[in-house]
């Protein structure tokens, strides 16, 4: 994933702000905006965009600039999609146990065949969720 910082510009009935390459605009290379501060938007392409083309396509008063995953990592984590995709992983886990469960499960011996079962099905859908930040360029 390729990241982008740019500024929203208001002027008049106007308003500006980042534009995406329109050949990224496919359901597994859509642009993303993972967040807005103030007036700075922060976005994602795929990786296979030009960075050239993609600045080319700004208004210079947007100062969009290219930012790496370092630079995000905090943004994305703080994201309505990152919190998001924690709390559909938290739901499949509660479809299956009680936080009280959970409790009970967490007292037992770890090779017990119950904490064990706990554990594979907690572990599978955190590693989805982890799976499905990794797609959206939440986490590398």
């Amino acid at each position: 994933m390729k990241y982008f910082k740019a500024k929203v510009v208001k002027g008049g009935e106007e308003i500006l702000a980042f534009v995406a390459p329109v050949q990224s605009m496919s359901d597994e290379n859509r642009p993303l905006m993972y967040d807005r501060q103030g007036d700075i938007e922060y976005h994602g392409l795929a990786d296979d965009v030009d960075t050239e083309e993609v600045l080319g396509l700004q208004h210079a008063e947007c100062e969009v600039e290219e930012v790496t995953f370092a630079d995000m990592e905090e943004i994305l984590k703080g994201s309505r999609l990152y919190k998001e995709i924690n709390a559909q992983v938290e739901k499949r886990i509660r479809d299956h146990y009680s936080i009280g469960d959970e409790f009970s499960m967490l007292k037992l011996a770890k090779t017990a065949p119950e904490r064990v079962a706990y554990q594979k099905i907690v572990d599978d859908f955190c590693q989805a969720g982890l799976d499905q930040k990794i797609a959206l360029g939440l986490k590398q």
